[in-house]
């Protein structure tokens, strides 16, 4: 590879990780987390949360066909609608649908697969629209992830402006969790060429519903590289969401401050 090359590949990975959120929201009653593993140098994968008032917040994960530098220009492309639209205050199927449009009008043989969600911080719900990505939502109450009506899912984005996008909302309780993730998490492949799965991804989500949102991305993570002895052929991207006991959070955070000013901290990735 060229220096040029390098170079070119160097500048396009440091725009694209100054696109992506810097930190986590702090809000009372929920845990953020994400987790970013390009399998190159420039990935096509996307995750942003998007303040769209005081008591909405939007939720996006999306995944670029193709890597490399053209699937990273549309990534861009694509965040910058969805954060210009989203912060319209439309529900997540209308933002679905202006996006789309915008996409096809670029003109690009490439398209996009994506999962928006508007969290309501007063109703306690979130509402949630697909083209192309499941999101996985584990009930603290049932012990099982939702079964999600397959109707709710639409194509990915940009392919044709006849796709009809639609919403599902899902009340939020204490211990409720939500999975947003790209493909290259179930693709992921063993030596003899099986994917991690769907239905493994559900159950190990099970197994770790009780943990933090950090502790279940990092597992994720884990459990994926293990299964693919450490081989990723497509990017890896999660965004992990936690109802939480409001009180347990703010002790949570009230410690975090002590042992922040008690000792100096070593630096914690918000990307890995």
């Amino acid at each position: 590879m060229s220096v040029e090359i390098e170079q070119e590949l160097k500048a396009a990975r440091e725009l694209q990780m100054s696109l992506l959120p810097k930190r986590m929201p702090s809000i009372p009653g929920y845990q953020f987390t994400a987790r970013f593993l390009p399998a190159r140098e420039v990935s096509g994968d996307l995750y942003d949360l998007i303040r769209i008032d005081d008591h909405r917040l939007g939720l996006l994960v999306g995944d670029v066909t193709g890597k490399g530098i053209p699937a990273a220009i549309l990534m861009a492309a694509a965040k910058d609608a969805f954060n210009l639209i989203a912060k319209r205050g439309s529900s997540p199927e209308i933002v679905m649908e202006e996006v789309n449009r915008n996409l096809i009008q670029r003109g690009s043989s490439r398209f996009v697969a994506a999962c928006y969600g508007v969290l309501d911080l007063e109703r306690k719900s979130i509402s949630i629209s697909s083209a192309g990505l499941i999101p996985f939502i584990w009930s603290a109450d049932l012990k099982e992830c939702l079964e999600l009506d397959r109707d709710c899912f639409s194509y990915p984005l940009g392919i044709t402006s006849r796709t009809k996008f639609k919403r599902i909302t899902i009340p939020l309780g204490k211990g409720d969790l939500i999975l947003f993730h790209t493909d290259g998490v179930v693709e992921a492949q063993n030596e003899e060429g099986e994917p991690f799965g769907y239905d493994r991804l559900q159950q190990l989500l099970g197994e770790l519903a009780g943990l933090s949102a950090d502790e279940i991305a990092d597992s994720i993570i884990e459990e994926v590289s293990r299964w693919s002895k450490g081989t990723a052929h497509d990017d890896i991207t999660l965004l992990v969401v936690k109802a939480v006991d409001p009180n347990e959070w703010l002790r949570r955070s009230a410690q975090l401050e002590s042992d922040q000013f008690a000792s100096e901290p070593e630096p914690i990735p918000i990307l890995l």
